[in-house]
């Protein structure tokens, strides 16, 4: 998809394994789909979960507002937790997050092992 990366330098985001676009838009895809399209009957079919009322399809209109209380508070301890990771690893001597600019620009397979991947030959 071109828009992705569009949208990624837009933003200027850094997600160089794309774990928001798979995990977090799937996951908040699938918490509003099962807001509109949960009906009590399919949810039923288990034989324990009988008293569930459903989503949209069964007039249960509350469910949207929480599967997206749902999205919200996970999205939130996500931030924060994921935050509090990076921030006290960074404070960790010899760790860093970024790596500097002119480590970028020449490519981290260079910098850090020493090795150009392009050639597959160790640097001089």
């Amino acid at each position: 998809m071109l828009t992705q990366p569009l949208v990624k330098f837009l933003l200027a985001i850094d997600d160089s394994l794309d774990l928001f676009a798979e995990h977090a838009i799937g996951g908040i895809i699938g918490l509003m789909t099962n807001a509109f399209f949960a009906t009590q009957a399919v949810i039923s079919l288990d034989g324990v979960n009988t008293n569930v009322v459903g989503g949209w399809v069964d007039h249960n209109w509350k469910q949207l507002y929480i599967q997206f209380a749902y999205i919200l508070a996970t999205c939130l301890y996500t931030f924060v937790v994921t935050a509090l990771i990076v921030h006290y690893v960074d404070t960790v001597p010899g760790l860093h997050i970024r790596v500097a600019a002119g480590s970028e620009t020449a490519g981290l397979d260079e910098v850090e092992v020493g090795m150009d991947i392009l050639l597959n030959v160790p640097s001089p």
